[in-house]
């Protein structure tokens, strides 16, 4: 039996079901495409949007079937025509409610009440022609009451323009994906707590994982292994207790600092503190000071009256402690771009509740840290190769041009935190580029550094580096001269002027919001927040999301402004208090009556996703106007 036909089977069932009955209402779900045009070649999977805005009382089952045959009527969706679409994998989504279902069927049913939306995969057929075609999505839906009463089935067609590129036939082949969106927030962890502790400590471990993705995480990879390749290790088990120190560090860091500071300081402790132009300075010091070290200006070591004390086994000052320290700035500088699973958690610590945070922190920061540790065993590595003792060297020094680069990021923090205004994109950038360039330069032998050995000959591992190093500062130079660099990349450059007008205060924004009736769009942000950044570099300038941002009244928010202090602790609290949670970024939609209509959690890389969101809340805001009037 085809679904269809399965479909209005199950319909006619639900009229002589006992205590269920069909009625007649004019009640529908307001089904809404976000995409009204599609370009995609012949093979290619292309993504859709449908939201449905569902009237106040009622509510409509998920896509999720169930065995027998006396069961809530699934929503069913299609695409065609069949010559062109077909649904080309598993429909994402939004997150169903779970209820006892009272009005018949006496189990647990999947359900929607307020919005619902879907991410429909469709799969462009390979014989199609190429040019202008018309495509659609067909949904099938119930809408019932708690009570039992249902509605007939309606099925809604939702037509789009379909562009099949003329070209060659596209097959299914991996890619790389882009940086995820960090799960995790208020919902998803109480969901876990309720299904207990192994549930939650997935959670956290997963969430952990996917936190490796986001773009802060990428410049302490070099960082990492510059640190480890000056240290003098005298042994494989030296090696490996200081890199499990090192992990320590970030593990100690997450769980016992983050948790003390949600106690004293609240939720939002760590990332004030992360946040603040002097430990942004503080850490551009520590890179700087590294990276002389590593062009043999002076050497670091532990005055040895403090070392007998501290480590009479330390070989040459090769405590823990500076092993230690690492692990320290290593975490500190990650709270600055909070995940919601970390904000969430720590928001639960300022209530009382310490068992479930410190549990979380302890698998998210050890997931988080287990990549490290091989990465500092990777310098140990390289120094057992023979003769690799000026080669080595050589790797010192251009790990300290990657240490510059990497300080530069929070001199960069600690000048937009505080609207000094003199690191701009373009000098950002050309710092970038310089550094690249000297790169170049060094591995080539145009200069040595006081301690190098005398480059007799060029190897072609030397011209493989060099070649990359001058692609680098090239392809850098092109983002001075007005080109988009990579979607990661630009996460780390300081923001340019944006195409939308936003305010700053929220009293503002919900002053407006009043007078013309448009619902408020709030970005909690930060101006030290990478992650905030490649949502605005990458997902606000996409047409569909553009558009649809300019029906509301826009408000960035600030948590980390240092001109504004007291309005940047106003927000936070804000955040805290109505979402539970310190994550950045954070979007949340209010009414005029600054009522909460929806919420977004983090960063996502997916447009269309975020576009499904800003879909549903206009529809919410406006089913909430013509409530109000009637």
């Amino acid at each position: 039996m085809s679904r269809w036909m399965h479909t209005f089977f199950v319909a006619a069932l639900l009229t002589a079901a006992p205590g269920l009955s069909v009625i007649a209402a004019d009640a529908s779900i307001d089904w809404t495409l976000a995409n009204t045009s599609i370009r995609g070649a012949r093979g290619e999977i292309v993504k859709v949007t449908l939201t449905g805005a569902i009237p106040d009382g009622w509510h409509t089952y998920s896509l999720k079937t169930y065995e027998g045959d006396l069961h809530p009527l699934p929503t069913v969706v299609t695409a065609g025509p069949e010559t062109l679409l077909k649904i080309g994998g598993t429909i994402q989504a939004s997150k169903p409610l779970v209820k006892f279902d009272k009005g018949g069927f006496d189990i647990d049913v999947e359900i929607y009440e307020n919005s619902v939306s879907f991410e429909i995969p469709l799969l462009i057929d390979r014989s199609a022609l190429p040019g202008e075609h018309s495509g659609s999505v067909t949904v099938v839906s119930q809408l019932c009451q708690e009570h039992g009463s249902c509605l007939m089935p309606k099925t809604v067609i939702k037509e789009f323009q379909l562009t099949i590129t003329d070209g060659p036939v596209k097959n299914d082949a991996a890619v790389i994906p882009p940086p995820a969106t960090v799960e995790g927030s208020v919902e998803d962890i109480a969901a876990a707590k309720s299904k207990g502790i192994l549930d939650y400590l997935w959670l956290s471990m997963t969430t952990g994982a996917l936190a490796l993705l986001t773009p802060c995480v990428f410049p302490m990879i070099p960082i990492t292994v510059s640190f480890f390749t000056k240290r003098k290790h005298v042994s494989r088990a030296r090696s490996i207790r200081d890199a499990a120190i090192f992990s320590l560090g970030i593990v100690f860091t997450f769980t016992l600092i983050g948790f003390f500071f949600a106690l004293v300081f609240g939720a939002t402790g760590i990332t004030r503190f992360a946040a603040n132009p002097i430990v942004n300075l503080g850490f551009a010091a520590v890179f700087l000071i590294l990276a002389l070290n590593l062009f043999g200006v002076f050497e670091i070591q532990i005055p040895s009256f403090v070392l007998n004390k501290l480590n009479a086994s330390a070989n040459q000052g090769e405590g823990i402690g500076s092993v230690l320290l690492m692990g320290l700035v290593f975490s500190l500088t990650s709270f600055t771009c909070t995940v919601p699973f970390i904000g969430a958690s720590l928001s639960s610590a300022t209530q009382g509740d310490w068992f479930w945070p410190v549990v979380g922190m302890i698998g998210f920061s050890a997931v988080f840290a287990s990549p490290f540790f091989v990465l500092a065993l990777v310098p140990a590595a390289l120094k057992s190769l023979p003769k690799s003792g000026g080669w080595l060297n050589s790797v010192k020094v251009v790990m300290g041009f990657l240490e510059v680069a990497a300080a530069m990021k929070f001199i960069s923090n600690t000048d937009l935190a505080s609207h000094w205004g003199f690191l701009s994109r373009e000098v950002f950038l050309s710092i970038w580029v310089a550094i690249a360039i000297l790169t170049t330069l060094y591995l080539l032998g145009f200069f040595q550094l006081s301690h190098d050995t005398p480059v007799e000959k060029i190897g072609g591992m030397r011209v493989i580096f060099s070649i990359s190093f001058l692609s680098l500062g090239i392809w850098l130079g092109t983002g001075l001269m007005g080109a988009k660099l990579s979607p990661v990349l630009e996460a780390y450059l300081p923001p340019v002027k944006d195409e939308l007008s936003w305010l700053i205060d929220y009293d503002a924004a919900a002053a407006e919001s009043r007078h013309t009736g448009m619902p408020i769009f709030a970005d909690f942000t930060g101006w030290t927040c990478t992650n905030c950044r490649y949502m605005e570099k990458n997902i606000f300038p996409n047409p569909q999301v553009n558009e649809l941002l300019k029906k509301f009244v826009r408000v960035r928010m600030y948590t980390d402004d240092q001109k504004e202090i007291e309005r940047s602790h106003r927000y936070q609290q804000m955040e805290e208090e109505r979402f539970k949670t310190s994550a950045l970024p954070y979007y949340a939609v209010f009414s005029p009556d600054e009522k909460t209509i929806a919420k977004f959690d983090g960063m996502t890389a997916d447009s269309e996703k975020f576009a499904s969101f800003l879909s549903a809340a206009i529809a919410k805001s406006a089913e909430n106007i013509s409530v109000a009037r009637q």
